[in-house]
């Protein structure tokens, strides 16, 4: 018996190891085709120690900078309404450090950071001031910074659905330990878990759903180092309480009040915790509006493109 329960053990054992090289090279396989077969849709541009991937389109002023949230698709979400505003005046979308083409930067994730990035990318492209800026979920928060710090040349500000530093510190985000996020990320378990995903209101073909999946390797790391900051990054941003008389722009998505009714008592009172938070951010500024997504989750941008484009084109109007 002794020596068929050590026979078993070292064939489970072999089996596992078998098949964890074969995962770890599979992985290794996907990713070697993936950077041969996607080659970045923009510039990249020196910053000081590293290098941000950008995406310019459109000319003429103002420039519209779009940012986005925890993501590893980085600059994709914004496709649609970039496209369309860049048709009226030069828009912006970029990858922060770490996130798909763009190199990782030395300096730990804050706002600092973040917000000195931003500030040497456009001075490096000299693109026309004054800016508006539209920053998406986390970016309400990894944003304040740089707005707080340019605010003699900022025309206008779109929060879609974004994130309150408060909403962290109430629900901080549960992250695994390092050495678990390099294993699933080495051996090809996040990407086989985002597998077939595509993203709400878009096709197969379109490059969120092309790219995004066979370069997410390249933001694993990246995304992982903001969340790990978040709730530290939150903090900083909850010192920052006002934009002065910014325009200021809120879009909130109202699907998850739409199906409040449905939820258990724990979702109804991140529902309803989440609608609040979202009047809370119209006092960063004296001149503010909240305008409201109906039709969507979280992904405005993407579900209801056309309410975000005229959020911009109306602060371009003034």
């Amino acid at each position: 018996m002794k020596k068929i329960l050590k026979w078993m053990t070292i064939v489970v054992f072999s089996a596992l190891a078998v098949g964890g090289m074969a995962a770890f090279g599979m992985e290794a396989l996907a990713r070697y085709f993936a950077e041969d077969r996607f080659s970045p849709e923009g510039q990249l541009v020196d910053v000081g120690s590293h290098r941000l991937h950008v995406v310019l389109k459109g000319e003429g002023g103002p420039t519209v900078i779009f940012e986005s949230g925890l993501d590893s698709y980085g600059y994709l979400p914004w496709f649609k309404v970039q496209d369309s505003v860049s048709d009226v005046t030069t828009t912006l979308a970029y990858d922060r450090a770490g996130i798909l083409w763009s190199e990782d930067s030395p300096e730990e994730k804050s706002l600092r950071s973040i917000a000195n990035d931003l500030s040497a990318l456009l001075q490096a492209l000299e693109v026309p001031k004054p800016y508006i800026v539209v920053g998406h979920s986390v970016a309400g928060i990894t944003l304040r910074r740089f707005i707080d710090s340019n605010r003699d040349d900022i025309a206008g500000v779109v929060l879609v659905d974004v994130s309150h530093p408060s909403q962290t510190e109430r629900y901080p985000p549960k992250v695994p330990p390092r050495f678990l996020m390099s294993l699933m990320s080495n051996s090809g378990f996040i990407r086989r878990a985002a597998s077939g995903r595509l993203y709400p209101n878009t096709e197969e073909r379109d490059s969120i759903n092309q790219v995004g999946p066979a370069l997410m390797h390249r933001s694993n790391k990246g995304q992982y180092d903001e969340a790990a900051n978040l709730l530290e990054m939150s903090e900083q941003a909850g010192e920052i309480d006002s934009f002065g008389s910014i325009p200021l722009t809120v879009i909130s998505a109202t699907a998850m009040l739409q199906n409040i009714e449905s939820m258990n008592p724990e979702q109804k009172e991140v529902a309803i915790m989440r609608a609040d938070l979202q009047q809370e951010l119209l006092k960063l500024s004296t001149n503010s509006k909240q305008v409201f997504a109906a039709k969507n989750n979280h992904y405005v941008q993407l579900e209801e493109p056309d309410l975000v484009a005229d959020a911009i084109l109306d602060l371009i109007g003034r």
